[in-house]
């Protein structure tokens, strides 16, 4: 126990400690490798399990006694079914593409503010005066930043926008958008959306402990670092992408059972609500519904929902937020089970629009 402790103290969260080597005597390296867990390609956001083959990296950690230390990572790349895509696994604590980590650009920031001048700093750290000066001016940066800015509200919304389509080879690029409810106004835009690159970009701001509420949709990477990263929130789905998950398994199958022209009438009762139908329509529609008990069960599942998301109704809008896997019961109709899986999942909370006025619109 007492060792693990100090491997977790050296080392970058979800690293396994192997060995350490002296290489000479100003420091040394400690080899480790990245503790395997399910990744989501940077690509299409897609999660992915299996392993491509696998890279050694090394990296530039914080010193220890003035003594350097170098991290030697072996990490797996992995391989995107959807996409058709290798991939390497992130590293909390090292930005994308760097050789170094966070702690040592913090180091060399207290040690430029604490040296007298530059050169020492330089020596000491065995880096190059331009790479020293970039280090130093992006945390003077992300100092002002701090300052400027405030820490983070109780309600904020997070959606992606393209920021760059794919040309000669080059993946689709991402841009992620944090909205602040609360003031309305945009909080930060990060460009990626990726767990590990929302949880580096988004560590200068502080108080993720007084978010109550994390309106997204119904992306993985987003849900997972929302639970992570703000460990009292609550995940919000907005009432546009879960109607979104069971809409067009509803008229796909609609289309399947009712393709011909004798079934046009029928076709046409299903797309309207039943509340807005005369008892000799509700009559026909019943007695067409009976020869279909697949399309039955899809129609059983609408109303609930609907009524819930916030469309108009009579009576008032429950003020109680509902599980989402109370809002959908299981289907007979494997299409629809694959298309509402995340919602009986029921990992999120389906808030009606009326009362809280949380939605992704704000962010479009």
């Amino acid at each position: 126990m007492p060792s693990q402790r100090l491997s977790n103290f050296i080392l970058l969260p979800e690293l396994k400690f192997i060995r350490m080597c002296r290489e000479n005597h100003s420091g040394g390296r400690i080899e480790c490798e990245k503790v395997p867990k399910i990744e989501f390609c940077p690509h299409c956001a897609q999660p992915s399990k299996t392993t491509y083959d696998h890279r050694i990296v090394r990296v530039k950690d914080a010193p220890i006694r003035g003594k350097g230390v170098d991290l030697v990572i072996r990490k797996r790349r992995l391989w995107c079914k959807p996409c058709r895509r290798a991939f390497t696994e992130r590293i909390p604590g090292v930005r994308n593409r760097k050789r170094h980590t966070e702690r040592y650009a913090r180091s060399i920031l207290w040690a430029c503010e604490n040296f007298s001048d530059l050169k020492q700093v330089r020596v000491a750290y065995r880096c190059s005066s331009d790479f020293l000066y970039k280090i130093y001016y992006r945390k003077l940066a992300e100092k002002i930043r701090e300052k400027v800015n405030y820490g983070w509200t109780s309600t904020i919304g997070i959606d992606e926008h393209s920021f760059k389509k794919a040309r000669f080879g080059s993946p689709h690029q991402f841009v992620t958008m944090i909205v602040d409810y609360d003031n309305r106004r945009v909080r930060e835009l990060v460009q990626g959306k990726t767990t590990a690159t929302l949880s580096a970009d988004l560590a200068y701001i502080s108080g993720r402990e007084n978010v109550k509420n994390v309106v997204l949709d119904l992306c993985d990477p987003f849900k997972n670092f929302a639970r992570e990263y703000f460990p009292n929130a609550r995940v919000v789905a907005d009432k546009f992408h879960v109607l979104r998950l069971l809409s067009p398994a509803l008229m796909r199958r609609r289309k399947e059972i009712t393709g011909t022209r004798a079934d046009l009438r029928a076709k046409k009762l299903l797309l309207m609500s039943i509340k807005k139908l005369d008892y000799g329509s509700r009559f026909a529609l019943r007695e067409f519904l009976k020869q279909y008990p697949d399309l039955h069960d899809l129609e059983r599942k609408t109303p609930p929902l609907l009524s819930h998301a916030g469309l108009p109704q009579r009576r008032k809008s429950p003020t109680k937020a509902h599980r989402s896997h109370g809002l959908v019961e299981p289907s007979r109709d494997q299409n629809t089970q694959e298309n509402t899986h995340e919602m009986a999942r029921g990992d999120f909370e389906l808030l009606p629009h009326r009362p809280h006025q949380r939605t992704n619109g704000g962010l479009q």
